[in-house]
């Protein structure tokens, strides 16, 4: 890779970075929130602060500010307040999550276990906080991060599928905010890789604009459990629209041309879809596809890319030598023919197209 930028041009790269680490501690801090300190802000605690006079909003987030132990006073810590909004938690409207359409139609059902497979409910505490959406990081703004958080006020109970009692697949307002805008665009014949619990594809059947989705599904068992457990509680005409097939999904694509839309729903997050992002897209682009695929989470997929694109610049224009796994691997390979003279060149290759593109380039295997 030829990195030869000037100093000028460097600096520039050098303030991309430090939006980066400050995009990272962000994450950090609120994965360590939602993974060990969900629990320790309870409705007691925010009802003894609405004593002083605060809102319960205020009240929640000043615990939530207590528990990342973030100091308003401290540089770093304000980019985090004030750029990454970390502490923008809203409440969520508990009526529109259990009035959804599949929400209404699935809150009778029974807990079951099947050949390993549970399908059950858990529940939000009131003031457990979750993750909403992933916001959509832009270059005019320096490619700062701010995702959406919020709360309900109340206990709240959403359906889970649990594999050894480990949370599978669930339907939170999570699930229900990022698939809004695929939701939106689907028209005509949809076909859909990964079929969940169902979500997707009810909401897509639902709409008069739909005459068929097509979902293909690579595990037996959820299929078998969506006929028996799920299926039931669907009204029937948009039952009829739903058609699901056992198949790969990777070796299904050229069929695709058939159909309007194609939403790609295969993987648990944006690490393991950036995987997924990368062979579709290479194969997309060799068929030809006629439209463009819609990702689930595809922002936090380019985020996430993008962050392994400026990490191994910034390492090689240092000379660190990274950790490997098999995406830095990957990254660093496809780096390894460019050059980057300009920081232009850098900004053009960091936009949600640039990025779109250089994930054809990247050699990941599923």
């Amino acid at each position: 890779m030829k990195f030869e930028l000037s100093k000028k041009e460097k600096d520039s790269f050098l303030a991309l970075n430090d939006v980066l680490n400050h995009n990272i501690d962000c994450t950090v801090l609120i994965n360590n929130y939602m993974e060990y300190g969900y629990t320790q802000i309870t409705a007691d605690d925010v009802e003894r602060l609405m004593l002083t006079g605060l809102s319960s909003k205020d009240a929640f987030i000043t615990l939530l500010q207590e528990f990342l132990e973030l100091d308003s006073e401290k540089k770093a810590d304000q980019f985090l307040i004030e750029k990454n909004h970390i502490l923008d938690f809203r409440p969520y409207d508990r009526n529109d999550f259990i009035n959804n359409p599949y929400t209404l139609k699935l809150n009778e059902i029974k807990e079951k276990a099947t050949n390993g497979i549970k399908i059950a409910f858990n529940y939000f505490e009131p003031y457990e906080g979750f993750l909403l959406d992933y916001g959509h990081a832009e270059k005019e703004d320096g490619y700062i991060e701010r995702d959406r958080y919020s709360y309900f006020e109340e206990k709240t109970p959403y359906l889970v599928l649990l594999q050894k009692n480990t949370v599978w697949m669930s339907i939170t307002p999570f699930e229900i905010e990022t698939m809004k805008e695929p939701l939106e665009q689907a028209r005509g014949k949809v076909l859909t890789f990964g079929l969940g619990l169902g979500y997707f594809a009810y909401m897509a059947a639902r709409k008069k604009e739909v005459t068929e989705v097509k979902v293909i599904e690579a595990n037996r068992s959820v299929i078998d459990l969506y006929h028996s457990d799920i299926e039931p509680h669907l009204e029937e005409d948009v039952r009829k629209k739903i058609k699901i097939e056992c198949k790969n999904a990777y070796a299904y694509l050229e069929k695709s041309k058939d159909y309007d839309m194609l939403f790609v729903d295969i993987y648990h997050n944006e690490i393991d879809g950036l995987k997924t992002y990368a062979i579709l897209e290479k194969k997309a682009k060799k068929i030809k596809l006629p439209f463009k695929i819609n990702y689930w989470i595809e922002n936090a997929i380019l985020t996430s890319l993008r962050r392994y694109v400026i990490d191994t610049l910034y390492c090689h224009m240092e000379g660190i030598e990274m950790e490997k796994d098999e995406y830095v691997i990957a990254v660093e390979e496809a780096l390894e023919d460019m050059e980057f003279v300009s920081f232009s060149q850098i900004e053009n290759l960091i936009t949600d197209e640039g990025l779109k593109e250089f994930a054809t380039r990247l050699n990941l295997n599923a």
